[in-house]
Formats: structure tokens, C-alpha cells, sequence
């Protein structure tokens, strides 16, 4: 059997010698993969990059069989998007959960949807919120859209300024004013309002990106490193200078000789609410969150043998502030960055789950005033 269609190259594998697997977003017959005989030749190169368009016809003897594609450009993006680090974040961006669509089903909302981003990317002020507009509609297609229209708790259509992170829906100014703490501002571009600012770009992308994670990524064990956050506005050339990395502070970690005691100080005696007690035995230390209006106080007390909270309790007997906790929108990106200009990852650099299930890295205090500083995926 055999078909024709247009599509977007999402990514490519070698295969032998000489050819290449490629995954393609194609208009009418949904992600589709085929083998490209020659596709690692001089020829084939430019051709099989993603961002690509590329007109295509597919054959194989039986529907179930991967196929064999031949191609033919259209328009060869890769060539100026990848010079330019913000805009190939936004293009890996788009090409990476484009592979979570499910294959050989048509989805031709997204694919156009993702053509206009691709289209308009070499205007900085403009592909961001497309980007995040297509991240909308994707999770829409996947069954997971935001309802956006109305009050989740008063079914009012004014003055909708909230999205609640439990159900995906809006959330009006009067509703979820005494909430507003733990919901996410409502960009109005994502509902039809005016034309998008930095600042609303990047809250559009906090709140795909937490539902996309939730909805879609984490429950297919995937690791999906979002890099287009870091830099959505600017030049040509990605001003990282100018792009903020971190965001608000998460908490205070406190070390305490006794978890229990401590608790109770915050609890009774300063009328705070204090979690129940939570083991981490990945990080050495029992943890007791206080709940602050504006961030968090974290008590620590050593757990197992090897806690490295024994051997500062053992220099501060009474206890003190062991670290600072700052959210950062992509914990990866942060790593390289911090790394590059010279500062010290502990732990080899990679992360581990800190106690509010999310990543976490810590840097060298040497490096930071003597602050052990912990970075929280946000």
C-alpha cells in the first residue's frame, strides 16, 4: 500500500550504514515513521533534520510494516533555527511532545497549529506564545484540555484571572483571591484577551508545562527537559545575560537536633501549621514543612548513619539555617548554566527527588557566600 502527504520531521535515527528511521508529523495520516534508504548520504543530510518540511510518499506491502519513505523538501528550517539557542529550544520543544501523539492517527489541528509556530520563528516577540498556544491545543487533543471559559466555582464568565492546578479550569478574581497563592495567574492571551507579554509567555509555559508533565509525561516514566523557557524574548541570538533563572523562594531549611521539639515550637507557640513528619532516606534527614502566606520554613533532623545534617548539628548544637531553596523553571538548563560559569554541583550534578517529589540539586556554599543553596524543579 502506499500514500502521499506533507509533514514536519520530529527526529531521526541512523539505521545500517547508510540509511535512517525518521518520525515525521504529517497532515493528514497523523506521526508516522519510515525507513529513508541513503538518508545518511551528503544528499539526504540537510533534508532529515527536524523543523524540516518535507512532501512525502510512504509504501510498504502491508499497513503494520514500517514502511519506507521517500522524500522531498519544502522548506529547510534547521539550517537557521539551530544558530540561534532560544529558537531551537522552542523547536525541540515542539518536536519532542509532538512524540507523544500516538501513531498513524491524524491530528491536523496540531500539525497546522505546529506549521504556524515553525513559520514564525524567526519573529522572537511572536513564536513563543504560538508555542505555548500549540502546547494548549495539545493537550486538548490528548484529552486533557484546560477549560478556560468559566469560573470553576461560580460558573462566571468575568473576570477569570486564575487556572486551578487540581482541575485545569479557570478560576475568577473574587473565587480565588483567598487561593491565590497556589493557583496559577491566567495569561489573558490564553483566553482571548490582549496580545502577550514576556511575563505572560513564561506563566503560559508554567502552566502547560506543569499539566503536560502531569497529563502526559510522568506518567510515561518520560523525562522531557523544557527548554524554552529560558529564553523567549530578545534578539537573534539568545540573551542569556538577560534571562532570569531563578524564581521565587520555595523555602528555609532549618536544622534542628530535634524534629519533634521543633515542630512544636512553630506549631504552638508561633500558631503555624506544620505538616506531619516525612522521611527522606535518599537525602539522610527526616523533614517537617511550616506553612508560610508568601514560602515555607523546612526543619530538618538527620536520618541513617550518614545524614549530613549529623555533622552540622554537630558544629551548631542548638541547630541554625542549613540552606535556601529557590525554584528554577528548568533545573537542567540551570545546571549547565551554573556549571559553565564556574559553579560547583554537589553530588555529580545529577538530581534527586527532593521531599515535594521534584527534582533538587544543591550548590557548593563556597560558591555562594557560604549559603548551601538548594535548587527546586518548579
Amino acid at each position: 500500500m502506499e500514500w502521499r502527504d506533507e509533514g514536519i520531521i520530529l527526529a531521526v535515527r541512523k539505521h545500517g550504514e547508510s540509511s535512517a528511521i525518521v518520525d515525521i508529523l504529517t497532515r493528514e495520516h497523523g506521526r508516522s515513521m519510515g525507513l529513508v534508504r541513503g538518508g545518511r548520504s551528503r544528499t539526504m543530510r540537510p533534508v532529515l533534520q527536524a523543523g524540516n518540511s518535507v512532501a512525502l510518499s510512504w509504501r510498504a506491502r502491508l499497513e503494520e510494516h514500517l514502511g519506507n519513505f521517500t522524500l522531498d523538501p519544502i522548506r529547510l528550517r534547521a539550517g537557521f533555527i539551530i544558530e540561534h539557542p532560544a529558537r531551537l529550544a522552542g523547536l525541540v520543544t515542539l518536536a519532542g511532545l509532538s512524540q507523544f501523539l500516538p501513531e498513524r492517527e491524524p491530528h491536523q489541528r496540531i500539525y497546522d497549529a505546529g506549521l504556524l509556530v515553525l513559520d514564525a520563528i524567526e519573529d522572537d516577540h511572536l513564536w513563543p506564545a504560538l508555542l505555548a498556544r500549540w502546547e494548549m491545543g495539545l493537550l486538548d487533543e490528548l484529552g486533557f484540555g484546560l477549560d478556560l471559559e468559566r469560573c470553576a466555582a461560580t460558573g462566571s464568565r468575568d473576570e477569570l484571572v486564575y487556572v486551578s492546578p487540581k482541575s485545569g479550569k479557570a478560576v475568577s478574581r473574587i473565587a480565588g483571591e483567598a487561593y491565590r497563592e497556589k493557583l496559577f495567574a491566567l495569561p489573558s492571551f490564553l483566553s482571548g484577551g490582549s496580545e502577550a507579554n514576556p511575563a505572560e509567555v513564561t506563566e503560559a509555559f508554567r502552566i502547560t508545562g506543569y499539566f503536560l508533565d502531569r497529563h502526559v509525561a510522568d506518567p510515561r516514566g518520560a523525562k522531557f527537559r523544557r527548554r524554552a523557557k529560558r529564553c523567549l524574548h530578545g534578539s537573534s541570538k539568545c540573551r542569556s545575560e538577560q534571562c532570569d533563572m531563578l524564581g521565587r523562594l520555595n523555602h528555609v531549611a532549618i536544622a534542628v537536633p530535634d524534629l519533634a521539639a521543633g515542630a512544636r515550637l512553630y506549631a504552638d507557640t508561633l500558631g503555624a501549621k506544620v505538616s506531619p513528619p516525612q522521611p527522606e532516606p535518599a537525602h539522610g534527614v527526616t523533614v517537617v514543612f511550616v506553612e508560610l502566606p508568601n514560602t515555607k520554613i523546612e526543619l530538618l533532623e538527620p536520618l541513617g548513619e550518614n545524614s549530613p545534617i549529623a555533622g552540622f548539628l554537630e558544629k551548631n548544637p542548638s541547630g541554625g539555617i542549613h540552606h535556601v531553596c529557590y525554584e528554577v523553571e528548568d533545573i537542567m538548563a540551570a545546571r549547565d548554566r551554573l556549571v559553565a560559569r564556574g559553579a560547583r554541583v554537589l553530588g555529580g550534578g545529577e538530581p534527586k527527588i527532593g521531599a515535594h517529589g521534584k527534582p533538587v540539586l544543591f550548590l557548593h556554599p563556597k560558591d555562594f557566600n557560604g549559603t548551601l543553596v538548594e535548587l527546586e524543579q518548579a
